[in-house]
């Protein structure tokens, strides 16, 4: 699956970067942490805020209507929002491991992405 639009996902002290692979590869000297997670979609863990990551890709060229950039509001209650697939924001994620003892992999049934990086919205 390629993933047509760049996402940058600011979650306030910490910002990654979804999208092809070449797009994200762009910005190697601000990525702490690199995943493949298709045959050219990427997961990135970047360093530096939002608006730096922001004015980097203007600067190389990435258009406006390349982008998609998402902050969503972090909730550190209790409850439990719906999980989303972080490339293609399908619900439809199945998650792996011993609740309570290892660390929760989604894999998403839609595009096949696997990992431990999800996107939890708040139904209100």
């Amino acid at each position: 699956m390629v993933v047509s639009k760049l996402r940058v996902i600011d979650l306030g002290g910490a910002v990654y970067l979804v999208g092809s692979c070449a797009h994200v590869e762009r910005l190697l000297e601000l990525v702490e942490g690199l995943e493949h997670v298709g045959e050219d979609s990427c997961v990135a863990r970047v360093r530096g805020s939002g608006e730096e990551v922001l004015r980097r890709l203007r600067e190389l060229g990435v258009s406006g209507e390349e982008l998609e950039v998402l902050s969503p509001k972090l909730d550190f209650s209790v409850k439990q929002g719906l999980k989303l697939c972080p490339v293609c924001s399908s619900p439809r994620l199945i998650p792996l491991g011993l609740l309570g003892v290892t660390p929760t992999l989604y894999v998403c049934s839609d595009c096949g992405y696997s990992g431990y990086i999800v996107l939890e919205v708040s139904l209100e």
